[in-house]
């Protein structure tokens, strides 16, 4: 059960890895390009995926 939890958290982040390895590879992002995106990352997509979120509300029955 725990390696089921471990592998299923870690599926994203070797996907994500092979995304980014697959545009480089193909040409899809240079590396004028690399700076731009790196910034993007770090300054919006990583504090976003951070951030507490607030919590469910239980449906009204």
């Amino acid at each position: 059960m725990m390696s089921n939890a471990i592998l299923m958290a870690l599926v994203p982040v070797f996907f994500v890895l092979l995304l980014g390895y697959a545009a480089g590879r193909f040409h899809v992002v240079d590396n004028l390009h690399v700076d731009a995106l790196n910034a993007l990352v770090m300054d919006f997509a990583v504090p976003a995926s951070c951030s507490p979120r607030p919590p469910r509300r239980r449906a009204a029955r």
